[in-house]
């Protein structure tokens, strides 16, 4: 039987070891630094809700492999070894398995992974390739320079836009996206097109318009080159 605090003095190894099948019952995983997308020292264990958190200490302490404390705190089991995190911002991705973080940390931080019509993906399990086709010419989408591996000049597309496009709350914030199209097609008809968001703020965000001119013959090649 173990303590809280012997918990703390082991390493999360030699911790999960004891407590895995009892946190896996409950709906409860945890990641190994170099299981997740992001960069971290700390193991992450992944939790559903508070009650599998309530309802897995309950069990392992009724097992005796933990000792009831003294001073009764929600999570300190888990957080003897690991970071408690819940699976309202983190999940694990659709192709390796890793951990990535989809709750933003602050306003503007703006994801670094996919999300398609049936998973979530992390940075090294899709390509330029795929981001860019999800997004190609629809005025309904747009994605994110931290999604790409190079930018967008690299695939042969330009900025049609000089000034700068927001959308918000803010007086003067009111460009549509599908009005920009309309201005583009006006101009160079029939080119594909893709939308960028620049940043985001807690009641806005600024987006510009690229375009790929009909002649551009290096992109298929620059596609096929993307390592992301």
């Amino acid at each position: 039987m173990y303590t809280i605090e012997q918990l703390n003095d082991m390493g999360p190894a030699e911790v999960l070891e004891e407590l895995r099948e009892i946190l896996q019952e409950n709906n409860i995983y945890s990641y190994h630094p170099d299981q997740t997308s992001f960069n971290t020292d700390r193991w992450y264990t992944v939790a559903e809700c508070w009650s599998d958190v309530e309802r897995a200490k309950k069990m392992l302490m009724d097992a005796g492999i933990v000792e009831r404390p003294e001073l009764y705190r929600h999570g300190d089991i888990i957080e003897s070894f690991s970071e408690l995190v819940f699976s309202d911002e983190y999940t694990s991705c659709g192709g390796c398995g890793k951990l990535i973080k989809t709750g933003p940390s602050y306003y503007g931080d703006l994801p670094d992974y996919l999300y398609t019509d049936c998973e979530i993906l992390c940075g090294e399990c899709y390509s330029d390739d795929d981001i860019i086709g999800l997004h190609l010419n629809d005025s309904n989408k747009a994605l994110n320079g931290s999604q790409l591996n190079k930018p967008l000049s690299d695939y042969g597309f330009i900025k049609f836009n000089d000034e700068k496009y927001e959308s918000g709350f803010h007086p003067g914030q009111t460009d549509k996206p599908a009005d920009k199209v309309k201005l583009l097609q006006d101009q160079f008809p029939g080119v594909d097109y893709i939308f960028i968001i620049d940043g985001a703020g807690q009641f806005d965000v600024a987006f510009s318009l690229w375009y790929r001119p009909a002649d551009c013959e290096f992109y298929f090649e620059k596609l096929k080159e993307s390592t992301k």
